[in-house]
């Protein structure tokens, strides 16, 4: 419990390389309140545009891996809102862009208020489902 506790309030990395950063900027120049964290083989930045939250992966050469953008229900391309309605309501999205690719990850909440996390392709596919 004690280690759970120490984790939660971890400070985020700070001794970000040059590199790193410049990549990040390079890709979001508006970025504000950045906070870092080092994993194993890449570095994750939680920064903020224009009120909207951002999570971007860097690896440690300094290549942009990923990054996710949290969608208001209004930016989901009408596809997707489509092949998700049957589900029921989207509670939160988020657009992830890996290289060329973009998905979209939904939290979706039924009547009943079982809440499910939905994986789109672009193409409006369903490629994941799972109960959250």
């Amino acid at each position: 419990m004690k280690r759970i506790i120490k984790n939660l309030f971890k400070p985020f990395f700070k001794n970000v390389p040059e590199n790193i950063e410049k990549e990040l900027f390079k890709h979001f120049p508006k970025a504000i309140n950045v906070d870092w964290n080092k994993g194993i083989d890449a570095y994750e930045a939680v920064f903020y545009i224009e009120d909207v939250e951002y999570i971007a992966k860097i690896s440690t050469n300094g290549e942009m891996l990923m990054f996710k953008k949290n969608l208001r229900i209004s930016e989901v391309p009408e596809l997707i809102q489509r092949n998700s309605k049957d589900f029921g309501e989207i509670m939160s999205a988020i657009a992830i862009y890996t290289g060329e690719n973009i998905s979209f990850e939904l939290i979706i909440r039924t009547p009943q208020l079982v809440r499910f996390m939905l994986l789109f392709d672009f193409a409006g596919n369903l490629t994941e489902k799972m109960t959250v």
